[in-house]
Formats: structure tokens, sequence, C-alpha cells
């Protein structure tokens, strides 16, 4: 059960009773729409733009990047959030598609990232008890039942 103290509702509500004027949204939606977006993904929603985004990053991504861990990003696709995650000592990009893991190479420069090719339910490659923080986000069910022993592990 996801933490329900949280007051992202309430921020929205707060900022819709408090809208921008017409010019400055419309500015804002064209800066959206022109900016070099080069990261399959991005057309569902940047975390930079979209607030449900950007309250999954700050809240749940950001405060757990550490220099002294390592990380798995399970269904990395293009690297819409695997930006976020490159300050962890070694991240792990696990993906089925190796044409994703492609986009990410293209995109996504950085010694500490290693792309791992998955049959959508093992993580090969990856020591066991060796990961400090997991981030998935609507990926697993993809794939119908996953072994969380797996995961855990």
């Amino acid at each position: 059960m996801p933490n329900l103290n949280t007051t992202l509702h309430l921020e929205m509500l707060k900022r819709s009773n408090g809208r921008q004027g017409l010019l400055i949204r419309i500015l804002k939606a064209i800066k959206r729409e022109v900016a070099d977006r080069g990261i399959y993904g991005l057309e569902w929603g940047d975390p930079e733009f979209v607030e449900p985004l950007r309250f999954i990053r700050d809240r749940y991504l950001l405060p757990h990047v550490n220099n002294d861990h390592c990380a798995v990003e399970i269904g990395s696709g293009g690297g819409r959030w695997t930006r976020y995650m490159l300050g962890f000592r070694k991240l792990y990009a696990v993906d089925y598609y190796s044409a994703l893991l492609e986009e990410i190479a293209k995109n996504v420069k950085a010694p500490n990232i290693k792309l791992i090719k998955n049959n959508g339910t093992d993580f090969p490659g990856i020591d066991d008890r060796s990961i400090d923080y997991l981030f998935f986000l609507r990926h697993v069910c993809a794939f119908g039942r996953v072994s969380y022993s797996s995961i855990s592990r």
C-alpha cells in the first residue's frame, strides 16, 4: 500500500487555484513540445514538466541516489528515468528489448552504467544481494506473473 500521507494532490489543487495566465501556460506548453527530447519514452511524460512524474522523481527516486550504492532499473526503456540515476556507484539498466538498451547507450553516457538484456523475469549478471535500490514503474505487469523472489535475491 502506498504511503497515504502524501501532499501531492493538495499541492496540485493549490497550484490549480492559482492558475497562471493563459499566455504563460501556452508558452510553457510550446517550450515542452519543441524541447530536444531525444530520449525515447518522454512522449509519455517528462518528469521535468509533468507534475505527477516530477513528484515520483523527487519523492521516490532522487532522495535515494547515493554514490556508495548500486541500483537496478527494471524496464529502462530509452532512459527517461535512467538519467536521474547516474549518481549511483553502479547502475544496472535492465530491459527485455535490445533496441531500447541501444537507445540508452546512444543517449546516456556514463561509465557506471551496465546495460542488461533479460528475458522479462531474470537479472543476468547481477550478483545476489548486491543491490541497494530497485526502481521500476509500471513495467513488471507487462510480463504477467513475475517471481518477486528473483527481485528480492
